[in-house]
């Protein structure tokens, strides 16, 4: 049976967890040096980034009997985590633990009050209600984070190309509070954060994660780690917490640990047959921040115009409040602030800078306070993310016709190109009249029914992000 690691499939155990929002009661603490399952105790000065979701359950002499999923800093005032664990939470409060690594200190210490929190709006538990499609979520705190020692943020991946990172057998660190043990009767949630190491088994290839199959899990949106030989997982608990590549994550040449995904869920805990599944930050970068539109810098006498269109705020976790405007006199090397501007602004006048590199990033309420930024790119060199338009979708195909329709079915695009496909859109073509649209809104399922009016005609999918449309993909005509 498939599980989301922040809970377990069997209701009569009493596990240390949030099942949609209602707190089990706590299971018996490892307190020794028991490992969690193939880890080893963790300092969090070595994983600072590293949070406990907390809820505000009542009679709780320790913050281990509030923890329930894990979570990561982003920066200063907001956290990453998995949509399951808040999806359905039903307290009108909720906490953050941060800075220590053990959850055996009075109720209250380093717990710093969540001002709200934001489900992604397509996350959903799939048609069978046992996988997990946008398992993300973020946390804005009431109050910014001092960091020190033990609290500092992780970096996003926002100059990651998909399609190389995270590569197939990279080293990935994973952290949490969660089970010690595979056996559901006597998980052992420790007090103790614990850390283990994994590697990625696929990165886009549905086919190839250990038993499940291409359709239990959406590699677009997923990504498979585990241990070749099982032994070595994340398990319930653990649900939220960070997946951790050491890799160049914004573009400047040095490696640093990247969030590269959350945890999500699995089919038991540290099966070499089962690996885990997590979430794919990359896939998910525009909606936690906006896409910076394309501009034009236009230079006159001592100044530099730059002017930009405006972003369409409909997949954004919160819209766009601004934007922020850079340039380089040193190709790159440093960047000086040339303004800010509000979202109601489509230019900024920088005055007596006329040469270098430029770069402009839209702000929101996430980033607004100083990133992470996903840069438009340079005037002449594109140092941003690398984003563009999704592959075409593949094996476009009338699976059968009816007096309901035409129904159509094909695979997901080979990648997403840095920005989640937020809508499939099937084409008809008559002869030498122009395309015209037959079907849409279809998200991210690969399937669709076509309604019978359309009739005879050639006919192709196309899969859209925030970038544009795919090139459509094979034709299929109906005589």
């Amino acid at each position: 049976m498939t599980f989301p690691l922040g809970q377990s499939i069997a209701a009569s155990v009493a596990l240390l967890c949030v099942s949609m929002g209602v707190l089990a009661a706590p299971a018996t603490a490892l307190n020794g040096p028991q490992q969690i399952i193939g880890g080893t105790p963790a300092d969090i000065d070595d994983i600072p980034w590293q949070v406990g979701l907390i809820s505000a359950r009542q009679n709780a002499a320790t913050v281990f009997d509030n923890q329930f999923c894990g979570g990561s800093i982003i920066n200063e005032g907001w956290v990453i985590t998995a949509a399951h664990c808040l999806y359905d939470y039903k307290g009108s409060k909720l906490g953050v633990f941060a800075g220590n690594d053990d959850l055996g200190v009075p109720v209250g210490t380093d717990v710093y009050r969540a001002a709200s929190w934001k489900v992604h709006p397509d996350y959903s538990s799939g048609p069978a209600k046992d996988v997990w499609f946008n398992d993300i979520a973020l946390v804005r705190l009431n109050s910014t984070l001092d960091f020190a020692e033990g609290i500092e943020p992780i970096a996003l991946p926002t100059a990651v190309d998909p399609a190389d990172a995270p590569a197939v057998g990279d080293p990935i660190g994973v952290s949490g509070w969660g089970a010690t043990s595979s056996d559901e009767s006597d998980p052992g949630y420790p007090y103790l954060l614990r850390k283990t190491t994994l590697a990625v088994i696929s990165n886009g290839s549905p086919d190839n994660c250990g038993d499940y199959t291409a359709s239990d899990w959406n590699s677009l949106y997923e990504t498979c780690i585990g241990f070749a030989g099982g032994g070595k997982d994340t398990c319930w608990g653990d649900s939220g917490g960070p997946y951790v590549d050491q890799i160049d994550a914004d573009g400047d040449g040095n490696t640093e640990p990247t969030l590269i995904g959350v945890t999500s869920w699995g089919n038991g805990c540290a099966d070499a047959s089962f690996p885990g599944l997590a979430t794919r930050v990359t896939s998910y970068l525009d909606w936690i921040v906006p896409r910076s539109p394309s501009f034009t810098p236009t230079v006159t006498g001592s100044n530099t115009l730059i002017t930009w269109s405006p972003l369409n705020n409909q997949f954004l976790s919160y819209p766009v409040s601004g934007y922020r405007i850079e340039y380089s006199l040193d190709s790159g090397a440093t960047w000086t602030l040339g303004g800010t501007a509000t979202a109601k602004k489509r230019s900024l006048n920088v005055t007596g800078v006329t040469s270098g590199l430029w770069r402009l990033a839209a702000l929101n309420a996430v980033n607004a306070s100083g990133g992470p930024y996903l840069w438009s790119g340079d005037i002449d060199v594109d140092t941003a993310r690398l984003g563009a338009e999704p592959s075409p979708p593949q094996s476009f195909a009338l699976l059968s016709q009816s007096r309901r329709g035409f129904d159509f079915e094909w695979e997901q695009p080979s990648s997403v190109h840095g920005s989640a496909i937020w809508d499939y859109r099937i084409y008809q073509q008559r002869g030498f009249s122009a395309p015209r649209l037959a079907e849409s809104g279809r998200s991210q399922w690969p399937a669709a029914t076509v309604k019978p009016k359309f009739g005879p005609g050639t006919y192709w999918v196309v899969a859209v992000n925030n970038f544009g449309e795919s090139t459509r993909s094979n034709t299929v005509t109906i005589p």
